[in-house]
């Protein structure tokens, strides 16, 4: 059986939720280590997305159980990790489409390795811009590989970061997203840390003013905020938080600097 052809005909022998999940989340973890696992990875993403078709439709259909919700929920989520970490983004966008849905804090970790392997790829093309395109044995220019650039990472971190319900769980998903930025070995600029550092605390300021404007702030997210604050200087606070914050915002910094000092 050709290699290509193998996923495909597993799929069709045991398409199961209780056997794709197992196998997706298999494939994840040889992914990085294993050329072969990562193909078949990508290629089990493409066929579940193109079997599945309505998939996104039928999650919200009122004749679907709540149970079967769930798991076609996992599932999706698992696909969309999958194809983050094979970069196929093309594959990750079909499976978050129209999605309002939660995105786990793995997702997350992977477009944080991303957006840093994204902005090192940007300085090699400016460096070797003058460099002609490679060419086949037939002297065909070789069509290069879709990418993606930290600001389109950075653009779909906003947007599911609006799907997480809490200060906590969106306080999950931004430290993910900074150890997958340091998981990497890039060569990155200290200004390109010092960027990436800089539009990471302003998304937990503003995902602190959303959840302070809410009213709704559980007892879990007051601790949240207070670990948060906790990792900052009293200096930062003070100069670039507390003063150049609105007041709803500044209020809960300065409560949870109290409780700390006390």
């Amino acid at each position: 059986m050709p290699p290509s052809k193998r996923v495909q005909f597993l799929y069709d022998c045991d398409r199961r939720h209780n056997s794709l999940l197992p196998w997706l989340q298999q494939l994840r973890r040889a992914a990085d280590s294993s050329p072969s696992a990562k193909r078949d990875l990508a290629e089990l993403c493409k066929v579940i997305l193109a079997e599945e078709n309505g998939l996104h439709f039928r999650l919200y259909s009122w004749s679907i159980r709540d149970e079967d919700r769930t798991r076609k929920r996992q599932l999706l989520n698992e696909v969309a990790v999958g194809s983050l970490q094979c970069e196929r983004f093309d594959l990750f966008e079909r499976a978050t489409i129209n999605s309002s849905e939660p995105l786990p804090p793995e997702a997350f970790q992977q477009l944080g390795i991303r957006m840093a392997l994204a902005a090192e790829e940007a300085v090699t093309r400016s460096r070797y811009s003058t460099i002609p395109p490679p060419k086949t044995d037939n002297g065909h220019i070789l069509t290069p590989l879709p990418t993606i650039s930290a600001d389109w990472c950075a653009s779909r971190v906003e947007k599911f970061l609006r799907t997480l319900p809490s200060l906590s769980q969106q306080d999950t998903a931004l430290t993910a997203i900074e150890t997958g930025f340091q998981n990497p070995p890039t060569t990155l600029s200290q200004q390109q840390i010092d960027s990436f550092q800089s539009w990471l605390s302003n998304e937990r300021i503003r995902t602190i003013a959303t959840a302070v404007d809410s009213r709704q702030m559980r007892k879990v997210d007051g601790v949240t905020l207070a670990n948060i604050v906790a990792k900052w200087s009293a200096s930062s606070i003070e100069n670039r938080y507390v003063l150049k914050s609105t007041p709803q915002i500044s209020f809960p910094i300065a409560f949870s600097m109290s409780r700390l000092l006390n």
